[in-house]
């Protein structure tokens, strides 16, 4: 079968970006491993420098993709990047997003609109869930916001300043870059 979507065409990337491309497509035209981890190389230095200080250059990167298999490859760089970014590995923080759609509507049309506040009020409950089912491979020491953020909240373009935030000393303060996205209800219809 064949990939639907639909991909800009390879020559109209930027140059810069088209460098990063190519080497993308060498790493997965490589006839060997140790071929396929120069390019690499190359891919994620590109990638450590956008993560460190350019999210819009990042965001660019992975919207003008040429393919599927270049997406992989640059989405499985990209993960190494952030493990490998991260400060101590004894006391490492890995953020991370539970993906969650609200499916809301009102009982009858004299009801008014409401607002959900996007913050979950139990979030120990959801926390002994995760542990009981060992959601996190065993892991039985992590924390959870109980906000309910918006996807553009978690965009290409603001990993570097969510990255930032993996040093312990950091997380300790509130993440204001990902407040309650408040979900307003109205209507009979069931909505997302």
């Amino acid at each position: 079968m064949l990939d639907p979507r639909l991909y800009p065409r390879a020559d109209s990337a930027p140059a810069p970006l088209a460098s990063v491309y190519a080497l993308v497509e060498a790493s997965l035209a490589a006839g060997s491993g140790q071929e396929a981890a120069i390019a690499d190389a190359g891919i994620m230095t590109v990638l450590d420098g956008m993560v460190a200080l350019d999210g819009q250059a990042l965001a660019q990167l992975f919207t003008q993709v040429p393919s599927g298999a270049v997406y992989r490859h640059l989405w499985r760089l990209l993960d190494a990047s952030e493990r490998n970014g991260a400060t101590d590995s004894a006391l490492r923080v890995t953020m991370f997003a539970i993906p969650l759609i609200v499916v809301a509507a009102l009982d009858t049309t004299t009801t008014p609109a409401t607002t959900l506040t996007g913050v979950v009020d139990d979030i120990s409950a959801l926390a002994a869930i995760l542990r009981e089912h060992r959601a996190l491979a065993g892991n039985e020491n992590f924390g959870l916001g109980n906000a309910l953020v918006a996807a553009d909240a978690l965009e290409f373009a603001r990993l570097p300043a969510l990255f930032a935030r993996r040093a312990l000393s950091s997380i300790s303060t509130p993440l204001d870059d990902l407040a309650p996205a408040p979900i307003i209800v109205s209507g009979t219809t069931e909505a997302v």
